[in-house]
């Protein structure tokens, strides 16, 4: 291990590199000085040494957290040869759960995510300008990073001055989990892969959101989940529901705990876990578990318990589990966004 120093920008921290793993943060005021400099900054993860799949990882923290809370995943991602970042964008607000569970809105979920995502001035519960939607801010970080580093191959990740979404694997946590599934929805992403969400449960209606359930661009089958059973922020059961809407279990229950069992898992895009996370007296580290560094399980060796689970989800060749079949395409989610 050996310390590199990034005296780029002004914006540029320095980090811990092991051997070609490179990692740093950017503040999105570098990327536009129309930014606030005293934002969350974005983290970028690249192994210059691992053979490349082409791929960028979208990773997108849940209410509140920061994108340091998440270092663990996305460098796991670059060793596998992702390009990966993790979007710093507004999330201070009330929970989607919060905001929306008791809302008669049907469209309170769905109106909340494309805000956020988008910046569409569409929600009452949020107000997310297109400036700092995730959208914006995921192009002006590409776009910056293409012009910093252009022998990095960020601009592969670009189309025309847009994502180019069939080369972006979408993740998020908690309340970047949802808007992982609501990019899912509208764009054809690469897959999409939720930890502790989605989250769009009425308990008003007692059902899950109505956008959940309508097919989305992206496959059923490209999409993963992993839950934790005793999650203490959102119940299993509710979350187990949004998964069943989504299309991820028509044929049937193939849900599959990953503890003490091995890759492949049956092939199961739904996972989940029962483990004890570090600093399980805290409150939501069952929640954050599957994910945050801090309270993500590790073995008697030091080493993250959720490696294999995390490198399954991102590498994973299986269209589909040993029971699941993908909801046909016949109808798409029709609120689609304008790119800019």
């Amino acid at each position: 291990m050996y310390r590199c120093y990034f005296f780029i920008s002004l914006f540029l921290v320095p980090i811990t590199c092991i051997s070609q793993l490179t990692s740093f943060y950017i503040k999105p005021s570098a990327t536009d000085t129309v930014y606030d400099s005293l934002q969350d900054k974005h983290y970028i993860v690249l192994n210059r040494s691992a053979n490349t799949n082409n791929k960028l990882l979208v990773f997108l923290p849940g209410t509140g957290a920061e994108t340091k809370n998440y270092t663990e995943f996305p460098k796991l991602a670059a060793n596998l040869g992702y390009h990966c970042v993790s979007i710093a964008y507004p999330n201070d607000f009330p929970s989607i759960t919060e905001a929306c569970t008791g809302s008669i809105d049907n469209d309170c979920f769905k109106d909340f995510r494309q805000e956020v995502c988008y910046g569409t001035p569409i929600s009452n519960k949020v107000n997310v300008d297109t400036l700092n939607s995730i959208y914006t801010r995921l192009v002006k970080l590409l776009k910056y990073l293409d012009k910093a580093y252009p022998a990095d191959g960020w601009g592969n990740f670009l189309k025309q001055g847009k994502p180019a979404w069939n080369k972006i694997a979408v993740s998020g946590h908690s309340q970047g989990s949802g808007h992982a599934l609501y990019f899912g929805k509208i764009q054809s992403c690469y897959r999409v892969i939720m930890f502790s969400g989605a989250n769009d449960y009425s308990d008003l209606y007692k059902s899950p959101a109505n956008w959940v359930a309508v097919p989305g661009l992206t496959p059923v089958n490209s999409i993963f989940s992993f839950l934790h059973t005793k999650d203490d922020v959102v119940k299993y059961s509710k979350q187990y529901k949004i998964v069943q809407a989504i299309g991820m279990t028509v044929n049937g229950d193939d849900s599959t705990i990953v503890d003490k069992v091995a890759p492949p898992y049956n092939n199961s895009h739904c996972l989940y876990t029962k483990a004890k996370p570090q600093f399980s007296f805290i409150y939501s580290s069952w929640h954050d578990g599957p994910v945050v560094d801090f309270y993500s399980p590790k073995d008697n060796k030091g080493n993250y318990l959720y490696i294999p689970v995390w490198t399954y989800m991102l590498t994973s060749s299986a269209n589909a589990s040993l029971k699941e079949k993908p909801v046909p395409n016949k109808e798409t989610y029709k609120a689609v966004p304008k790119e800019e």
